[in-house]
């Protein structure tokens, strides 16, 4: 898990990129004027895997593992609340859509949205 904090010098937001087993996202706080103190707490289960991100307290980002620590559910919260599911790594579903795909042994060779 690996992350940045993006703030440039005349922003009124701040973009923090999320990178979690290999997938990265970004979430964006809008409006953080840069005399304010923006506190980002990350929150790890048992196996020590991230399953909450909270900014100032208020839940920004979920997920959730199944019984095999495989993330299968990723919830971002930052303006409304989005949440993608996914399966293994051959499908994820984010709203009214379908991603599937396709691996030539590891390595990822094509994706197809449904």
């Amino acid at each position: 898990m690996g992350g940045r904090l993006l703030t440039p010098a005349n922003a009124a937001s701040v973009r923090l990129e999320l990178r979690v087993e290999g997938v990265s996202g970004w979430l964006d706080f809008d409006d953080v004027s840069l005399q304010e103190v923006l506190t980002v707490n990350l929150v790890y289960d048992a196996e020590n895997r991230l399953v909450k991100v909270l900014q100032n307290g208020t839940s920004m980002a979920a997920f959730g593992y199944d019984g095999d620590g495989v993330r299968v559910k990723q919830t971002l919260t930052a303006t409304t609340a989005t949440s993608t599911y996914f399966v293994k790594n051959y499908y994820e579903v984010s709203g009214g859509s379908a991603t599937k795909y396709y691996y030539a042994g590891s390595q990822r060779v094509s994706v197809t949205v449904i």
